[in-house]
């Protein structure tokens, strides 16, 4: 690409599955602000259902600006500015897309869609890659086929250290790995395990890890390791098998390499844990309750280097975006209020920004998106920035990038959903 300038028990009873998760030139050393999208992906809503895993050049130019150094990657911006451009279509207004990850690197970004429209004449996986200022946009690039009606599927980008990949599943195929090229095109693919359902791509210095489990099922659940080729070389089991009606809600990749996974159980009512891990795979702490939602509630979690912050919308107040802070004992530390919209919010995520992060919510009333920046411990630092959307926005994303800030989400345009793209700026003060 050329730019223009619940109980102790529960630990062992859980059932962690579909951890969602959630990217041209050529670099010698790829290095992503966060390389698992399953921190901070979208919003996922509590009950028994679980969250699905989901042309034209512009003139943008980076804003001189004033930042800061932090946890988390780049250097953050002090100041995020409104978009200078509308949003931009990804996929095809036909195409029913859903965004299943946004991978950031630097100063480009890769989308992993898929197109959901049931059954499609062209059920498939597709990858594509844009400049962080939006100046660039490659061309649409279909990785894998999928069924034409799968129930769950998915697909989670990862990348570091000159290796990029995805992971992508269906009930129909199983578990897949295919390296993703610096265009977005597919390289070499391999066939984890047919009849395995895996999920939540990490990578690594060497290569990558993931979670696993039964078809159809929540547990048992493994860690997966992988090489940089995507080729398995080990297996751990981390959570034995479970009659517990259990969903997975996200995870935190923590500055030591421990991970802080959050899951819900119940379905009309459901309490929110969430329980340390190693990387390795070895289960750390107890679960704590971080909170109880009901069926329309959103949820999301992310890093912010020792610790993670957590974010929902209220029951009692479904407009109400609250933040918690929550430590590496895995237990709530204090709760934020951040925002209120008069109608529930449709999406929700919350993404690491330094020793922070940016938190986005959806806005059924304008069709808006607004995005705020919290600090460490869940501290609104920002007043939100509002970004007007083609239809009520959904599966949102966002991640820091050099020009500022890149955010991705669904709405429904013209015609069927489709997946689309705004840029933040950094500004100066």
């Amino acid at each position: 690409m050329t730019r223009r300038a619940a109980s102790p028990s529960i630990v062992i009873a859980l059932g962690l599955a579909s951890l969602v998760a959630g990217a041209c030139g050529a670099r010698t050393d790829l290095q992503p602000i966060d390389s698992t999208p399953g921190e901070g992906g979208s919003g996922s809503t509590s009950g028994a259902t679980l969250p699905t895993t989901a042309s034209t050049s512009t003139d943008a130019t980076s804003t001189s600006a004033s930042t800061s150094s932090a946890g988390g990657g780049l250097p953050v911006c002090t100041t995020l500015g409104e978009p200078t451009k509308a949003p931009t279509a990804l996929t095809e207004a036909n195409g029913d897309a859903i965004l299943t990850s946004l991978l950031a690197e630097e100063d480009r970004a890769f989308f992993a869609s898929t197109n959901n429209n049931d059954p499609s004449p062209d059920p498939t996986w597709r990858v594509r890659e844009v400049a962080d200022d939006l100046s660039v946009i490659a061309e649409s690039q279909v990785v894998a086929k999928r069924p034409q009606s799968v129930s769950y599927s998915g697909m989670s980008l990862a990348s570091r250290h000159g290796h990029r990949g995805g992971l992508h599943w269906d009930e129909s195929h199983g578990c897949r790995f295919v390296q993703i090229l610096d265009d977005g095109a597919p390289g070499p693919s391999k066939e984890i395990d047919p009849k395995t359902w895996c999920y939540g791509l990490g990578a690594t210095e060497t290569g990558y890890y993931a979670f696993m489990s039964s078809e159809f099922g929540f547990t048992p659940m493994s860690r997966l390791t992988l090489d940089g080729e995507g080729n398995p070389t080990s297996k751990t089991e981390v959570f034995p098998a479970t009659d517990m009606q259990s969903f997975p809600r996200g995870r935190a990749a923590l500055d030591d390499g421990s991970l802080l996974l959050a899951f819900s159980e119940g379905t009309s009512e459901a309490t929110y844990f969430a329980t340390r891990v190693s990387l390795e795979g070895v289960v750390l702490t107890t679960p704590h309750a971080l909170v109880t939602l009901g069926d329309h509630a959103r949820f999301a979690i992310t890093s912010a280097g020792d610790h993670a912050l957590a974010a929902w919308t209220s029951d009692h107040a479904p407009g109400d975006i609250l933040v918690a802070n929550v430590g590496a004992d895995a237990a709530t530390k204090g709760v934020t209020f951040v925002a209120h919209t008069p109608t529930p919010a449709t999406g929700l995520t919350i993404r690491r920004y330094g020793d922070g992060a940016l938190v986005a919510w959806s806005d059924s009333t304008d069709k808006s998106i607004k995005v705020a920046r919290v600090g460490p411990t869940g501290e609104l630092l920002s007043s939100a920035i509002v970004i007007p959307t083609p239809g009520v926005p959904f599966d949102l994303q966002v991640a820091p990038t050099s020009f500022g800030a890149i955010v991705g989400f669904g709405a429904l345009g013209e015609g069927l959903t489709q997946v689309w793209v705004t840029a933040l700026p950094c500004v100066a003060e």
